[in-house]
């Protein structure tokens, strides 16, 4: 019974480490982490502390289950964040195909929390290369902090809003 206290200790405070360790990839130093790297992170204590429970303590089956449960973990934190992107863009091109100025059109992310709001600021223009181009001011609320920004889009070839220099 030691060594599955003991296979558990040691997922658990690996996984503490590289959590305290870990930032959130913006390279300013600030706290918290994206949830690619929280996924991972919880995936590889989960999957060491299993690999440790089912390996009869084994160093190997420890490194192997923290291997594969940060994969794991990985992919799904990822895609949490693929969700958001998907429910932003949707609300983007019906945001500037078909709202009026100063009308915003919200989106929210029930499973993360997460939230936005696109706002048109001006009519349709036509650009040098003659694309329908719109401004726009955007929100974005993710784990409790907001960003925000003006962007400027234009339809692609496909009818599709895309990001666009002035």
């Amino acid at each position: 019974m030691n060594r599955y206290l003991c296979a558990a200790a040691c997922a658990s405070v690996a996984t503490l480490i590289a959590t305290g360790c870990a930032d959130n990839g913006s390279g300013s130093g600030s706290s918290g982490m994206n949830k690619t790297t929280s996924g991972a992170l919880l995936g590889a204590g989960a999957g060491a502390a299993l690999g440790g429970l089912f390996g009869h303590g084994s160093a190997g089956a420890i490194v192997a289950g923290g291997l594969a449960g940060g994969l794991l973990g990985g992919v799904i934190g990822h895609q949490m964040d693929e969700r958001d992107r998907e429910a932003r863009d949707r609300a983007l091109q019906e945001a500037l195909q078909s709202s009026k100025n100063s009308q915003p059109k919200r989106w929210h992310n029930a499973k993360t929390g997460n939230s936005g709001t696109i706002k048109p600021l001006n009519g349709y223009t036509t650009s040098a290369n003659a694309q329908t181009c719109r401004d726009f001011t955007e929100s974005y609320v993710k784990e409790g902090q907001t960003y925000e920004q003006t962007a400027h889009a234009c339809r692609n070839s496909k009818g599709e809003w895309q990001l666009a220099d002035k």
